[in-house]
């Protein structure tokens, strides 16, 4: 079939022709991920410290920082081999340490492949987006934590405190609002300022406060990518009338997935980061508890990442258990507070260190201990 030629579309003067707009689509999520890989670089190499905490014990030692960033880089000038092999990589990357499973990475990845596969991948990323934005704002609906843990974040970084109690009722409501203008195209012109408005409005917080760096290309992507993806042109229309029936299907199934999957995060099912859980300030948190100190207190986490990775821990676990039997003393014990949501109490479980350092500084498994740290009171 020949292929369409870029036309301009006088009912709408201010769009480019859909060629362009993909190629400019993949240069701004190749360049995104490129310098966010640059920003976590360390990240990507093998390490003892933080501790890798893989899924697949085969890829811990691989160094992905180098050929991830040639693959970014490729994309734009030869799209479908630069996306997949960038995809390959990714998941051979997280397999090697969860520790990567960011929601920056995994966003500007899916809006790549999508850009290198437009006949369909551009429709999926359209989903992506409604879902990124639509549960980023119920997450913080639904969050216990939200009002005085991110929203009081932005208040102090914006240096007005006293509007935490309004930034906690307009960020959700704006994220849901874009979700709502991304599903009708008759919407999408307000979308295209509405989506790059909030996205910069975001970066202010964070810029302010010089936090969180990783996620500053990200948002500057979804602020640029967001008038590409949400414009109709001639050529949009013919593609989307040349669509077998099979590979509708397809797309719908993809994006109904993409819908759904996020409410796996209330069944303990789907992690906090790829279901759009963001500064919601309602996910798992972990501290240790010891025998020798006085009853009742628990050490603050020590899983923190940031320093030495420049991205957070994600707040599952599983992690948490990971990291805490390479480190724990006999008396010890794991005390994780979960979800944290408007519908449920809060549970704590306790989990006691079975490991133990034989002369030989190896450890080796180690009987439960009787001492259980008395339950911690939920936070209301």
């Amino acid at each position: 079939m020949n292929e369409v030629a870029p036309r301009w579309d006088p009912k709408a003067p201010w769009a480019l022709p859909s060629p362009t707009r993909r190629r400019a689509l993949l240069v701004v999520c190749g360049l995104g991920l490129a310098v966010s890989y640059l920003l976590t670089w360390d990240l990507w190499l093998p390490r003892l410290q933080p501790p890798n905490l893989p899924a697949v014990d085969g890829f811990r030692s691989v160094g992905y920082g180098v050929p991830l960033l040639l693959a970014a880089f490729a994309a734009p000038a030869f799209p479908r081999v630069g996306a997949t092999l960038h995809t390959g990589l990714f998941v051979l990357a997280v397999l090697g340490d969860q520790v990567r499973l960011q929601p920056e990475f995994v966003s500007l990845a899916i809006l790549l492949l999508g850009a290198a596969w437009p006949t369909t991948g551009l429709s999926i990323t359209r989903w992506h987006l409604v879902a990124l934005w639509g549960w980023a704002g119920f997450h913080k609906v639904l969050s216990g934590g939200w009002p005085t843990g991110g929203a009081s974040f932005i208040a102090t970084a914006l240096g007005a405190p006293g509007v935490r109690t309004l930034i906690a009722v307009v960020v959700p409501v704006l994220e849901v609002g874009l979700a709502l203008l991304a599903v009708k195209p008759r919407t999408w012109k307000v979308l295209r300022w509405a989506a790059p408005a909030f996205h910069l409005g975001v970066l202010v917080p964070l810029v302010v406060t010089e936090w969180n760096t990783a996620v500053w290309p990200w948002n500057l992507c979804l602020a640029a990518a967001a008038p590409l993806l949400f414009s109709k042109s001639v050529e949009d229309r013919t593609e989307g009338c040349i669509l077998k029936p099979r590979a509708r299907i397809s797309v719908a199934a993809v994006a109904a997935f993409l819908v759904v999957h996020p409410t796996g995060f209330y069944f303990g099912v789907t992690d906090a980061y790829l279901a759009h859980n963001l500064y919601s300030s309602n996910t798992a948190e972990a501290s240790i508890c010891s025998s020798a100190s006085p009853v009742g207190f628990c050490r603050p986490s020590p899983f923190s990442t940031w320093e030495e990775l420049n991205v957070p821990l994600p707040p599952e676990e599983r992690l948490y258990s990971a990291w805490f039997f390479r480190i724990c003393q006999p008396d010890q014990t794991l005390r994780v507070h979960g979800v944290w949501t408007r519908l449920s109490q809060r549970e704590v479980t306790n989990e006691p260190c079975r490991r133990s350092v034989g002369t030989d500084g190896y450890r080796r498994s180690f009987p439960a201990s009787p001492y259980r740290p008395p339950p911690a009171v939920p936070r209301s």
